[in-house]
């Protein structure tokens, strides 16, 4: 927390009291309520194989509801939708004809979603707006028992910023509280940051993103808010900004004259202020309420106890598959409790960095800590290992690239800070997130000086024997070596004519 969020956190204790992360603090116009239902009833009446046909803009005007299975095929959903819209569409065309006077029971079933004296323009205007919107309570559900894992540290991060506690529901809207979910704008993660905003609170690129990690995205989603609300002093805004953003929201409040929320909504038809923004705060009221009210919709419901984890911090650069040997843990459950840290670490082009905090299963740390210690110094690095670079030739597109190195094109974004896919230029040079030159070992360290090497990738017996002054067959003599081809990284050897191999390098050789 900075000085500024711990001062405007302790006045805001001396002033508001207990109620400072109270749900009474978020502004709630009772204009927004029809749209809060609306969600509400997505939320905790329709399933994902369902969906409504209704106005985008008068969103609580629901027509009609249609089956919609998840198993359909992208065509099939549109044929879908289109089939039921152009159904809704035309009823409301034939209201516009008659007056107002329903003619069949479809007509009669929606003409009460207008106002007794409705124009023909206005059911006109309202067939031009129609949208769909699939159930989403199933997936409520699944979020719901998914958020007991990081619950307690979401409160903690939002009270620790000052940021009311019902902002932990927030999740819900964004991800369902999925962890690996990416939208078609590239956000991911729980908090669902875009490259571009998440670097500005965590550490985004190749290696480590820690937007993928629900516990470091959550303190990071806190300070974002913190500062929403603390650039537009209306929670309601600081909210819709997390959506919006920053800047744009405050082009709203320009454009509207007052930092009304019920206002912007109702008026506000700024560039990019579309569907789903105009929906943010609302949406999230709903889901607030819901959380809050779990059993009233669900029943009885569970959300699922918090795993119990260690948190070490690696003192060196070290192999993913040492980590996963040396602890009591799978490498696939190592990942999924350290999502930031990248493919290329769990492929071992990349090492997990030095000063990393990563979390293991279990509650005994002193004991994990023993076991880390016990890694082969062969395995721990001195440095990170290094890109390759390439350079962009007339025509090569990212994808084509990517395809050569064998990595993701959004792993090499990543590794370049690209924004935009298609913006690359003839000349341009590219870190490739694959292997490097294997850096110094802390083995090879240690080692120096003492007569002793240490293999790395790629090493000959011919080129150690040369660097070294002595023979081959004096090299493989001392070392007891039969076979010249056979040499693995890491193996330490013995270089100096005459001597055994001493004790240093036995212990080296011998650790792990």
């Amino acid at each position: 927390m900075t000085t500024g969020q711990w001062i405007r956190t302790v006045i805001l204790g001396l002033v508001l009291g207990p109620t400072v992360a109270s749900a009474g603090e978020l502004p709630r116009p009772a204009a927004l309520e029809p749209a809060v239902n609306f969600w509400k009833r997505v939320y905790t009446e329709i399933d994902s194989d369902q969906g409504v046909i209704h106005d985008r803009r008068e969103i609580a005007r629901v027509f009609t509801t249609i089956s919609m299975p998840r198993d359909l095929s992208a065509a099939e959903e549109r044929h879908r939708t289109d089939e039921a819209k152009a159904r809704v569409e035309t009823a409301l065309f034939a209201l516009a004809d008659q007056d107002g006077e329903p003619a069949n029971p479809f007509q009669r079933k929606i003409r009460p979603l207008f106002a007794d004296d409705a124009a023909a323009s206005d059911f006109r205007e309202a067939a031009g707006r129609l949208r769909f919107q699939r159930g989403l309570s199933d997936r409520f559900k699944a979020g719901y028992r998914r958020s007991g894992r990081w619950m307690d540290h979401i409160r903690a991060s939002l009270r620790d910023n000052g940021v009311p506690a019902g902002l932990a529901a927030l999740p819900h809207v964004e991800s369902s509280f999925r962890t690996q979910v990416t939208s078609h704008a590239w956000a991911v993660g729980l908090w669902q940051f875009t490259r571009l905003t998440g670097s500005d609170y965590m550490r985004v690129d190749h290696i480590i993103d820690e937007r993928r990690d629900p516990w470091r995205s959550s303190e990071a989603a806190a300070e974002l808010l913190t500062d929403a609300y603390d650039r537009l002093g209306d929670w309601a805004l600081a909210i819709t900004a997390y959506n919006h953003g920053i800047t744009g929201m405050k082009r709203a409040v320009r454009a509207v004259g007052e930092p009304s929320i019920a206002a912007i909504i109702a008026d506000y038809d700024g560039p990019n202020f579309g569907f789903a923004s105009r929906n943010f705060y609302p949406a999230f009221l709903a889901a607030m309420d819901v959380d809050r009210n779990v059993t009233k919709y669900f029943g009885p419901i569970q959300r699922r106890e918090p795993d119990p984890l260690v948190r070490i911090e690696l003192p060196d650069y070290t192999e993913a598959s040492a980590l996963a040997e040396a602890l009591p843990v799978t490498k696939e459950r190592l990942r999924e409790l350290n999502r930031a840290l990248r493919d290329p670490v769990w492929s071992g082009r990349k090492y997990v960095p030095a000063s990393y905090t990563v979390r293991v299963p279990g509650n005994d740390a002193e004991r994990m800590r023993q076991a880390l210690d016990r890694i082969a110094l062969t395995r721990r690095y001195t440095a990170q290992r290094p890109d390759r670079k390439h350079r962009v030739r007339a025509g090569q597109t990212l994808s084509q690239i990517a395809q050569r190195y064998g990595v993701s094109m959004d792993t090499l974004a990543a590794a370049n800070n690209l924004h935009d896919a298609d913006y690359l230029r003839q000349g341009q040079t590219l870190r490739l997130p694959v292997a490097g030159k294997q850096p110094v070992s802390l083995a090879a360290k240690r080692a120096k000086g003492k007569g002793i090497y240490t293999v790395q990738a790629g090493d000959t017996l011919s080129g150690i024997a040369h660097r070294h002054g002595i023979t081959v067959q004096t090299l493989a003599q001392i070392n007891g070596i039969d076979d010249a081809d056979y040499l693995r990284p890491g193996q330490i050897l013995q270089v100096r004519e005459g001597e055994k191999l001493s004790q240093a390098a036995a212990e080296i050789a011998g650790e792990g």
